[in-house]
């Protein structure tokens, strides 16, 4: 029955592509990570998951920034941050440099939507940030989907020679721990922002 799902899904996929991934892309940016892995098996074209999905998410973050700037926006800003640490916040963001915060915040889970959200009501041109993002998206496409690719394609090429179940699951977690130590490593290299945006969140 699982298998017949799979396939289900398989040919839903491969039936309708960009529609599917730009919807994923709109949910989860890590489901776009999965569909590299699956790309890299030749189930979906990787360049599609890859142009359609940071474009997805691109139009994410903008609607995120345009909600920062709109009369709603101002009502989450006054109502869940009193204007005196909201300009903390802001000014600690602007200290440092707003490309290289973008970028930590596509890696870091849970910093993503309030990166955006502050730098939405501090007064950031659309133009700026959009070209800031997209960016980091780049930067983070290049990194985490490619990696998943590449997982994929050892999945695939291994799973001709190797049958049995124990071993197809031990080719799955060997792909998810690649993509986990690029994703700790990441973290790593950049540990000192890293402090720096948990400084921020305390406030």
């Amino acid at each position: 029955m699982i298998y017949n799902i799979f396939n289900d899904l398989t040919l839903l996929l491969q039936t309708h592509p960009y529609i599917i991934t730009f919807l994923v892309a709109l949910v989860s940016e890590e489901m776009l990570v999965f569909f590299a892995i699956l790309s890299g098996r030749g189930i979906i074209n990787f360049w599609i998951v890859f142009s359609v999905g940071v474009f997805a998410v691109l139009i994410f973050d903008s609607v995120v920034f345009i909600i920062g700037k709109s009369k709603f926006g101002k009502y989450i800003e006054t109502r869940f941050f009193p204007e005196n640490k909201m300009d903390q916040k802001i000014k600690l963001i602007h200290k440092k440099r707003s490309l290289v915060y973008l970028i930590i915040t596509k890696f870091v889970w849970g910093t993503r939507i309030p990166s955006i959200f502050y730098y939405s009501v501090s007064g950031m041109r659309y133009k700026k940030f959009i070209l800031y993002d997209f960016i980091s998206l780049i930067i983070w496409g290049s990194l985490m989907l490619t990696s998943g690719w590449l997982a994929g394609r050892g999945f695939a090429e291994l799973l001709k020679i190797m049958r049995g179940s124990e071993r197809l699951l031990a080719m799955i977690l060997v792909g998810a721990l690649i993509i986990y130590l690029i994703h700790l490593l990441i973290k790593r290299l950049i540990s000192k922002d890293y402090k720096y945006i948990e400084k921020i969140n305390k406030l």
